[in-house]
């Protein structure tokens, strides 16, 4: 299941609900390898489309060709923190900041 829209995961009182979808597929990077970050990502095709809202939304992809070499990137999300600790929050941060 893929949950869009969800701002703190230990409450339900959210001001704008969110989104659950099933999964009909999962692409993964052909050279991703579960013992490491490298290439982990994934594409989820989702039985049904999510509903853009103020709390979900599309995102912009870059062009096939674009050279990444220094740029700035931005991360957000769900997931572990430092330590293995999980975030109840979503959270953002300065890639470059974080290295």
């Amino acid at each position: 299941m893929v949950r869009a829209g969800e701002w703190d995961r230990g409450t339900t009182k959210e001001i704008i609900p969110h989104q659950d979808r099933q999964i009909s597929e999962v692409i993964e990077h052909e050279h991703y390898h579960s013992g490491g970050l490298l290439n982990d990502i994934a594409l989820l095709i989702l039985r049904e489309p999510m509903v853009l809202a103020d709390n979900v939304d599309t995102i912009c992809l870059p062009t096939q060709d674009y050279n990444f070499d220094y740029a700035q990137c931005l991360a957000s999300g769900w997931g572990k923190g430092n330590f293995g600790k999980f975030f109840q929050l979503f959270f953002k941060f300065n890639c470059f900041e974080s290295y």
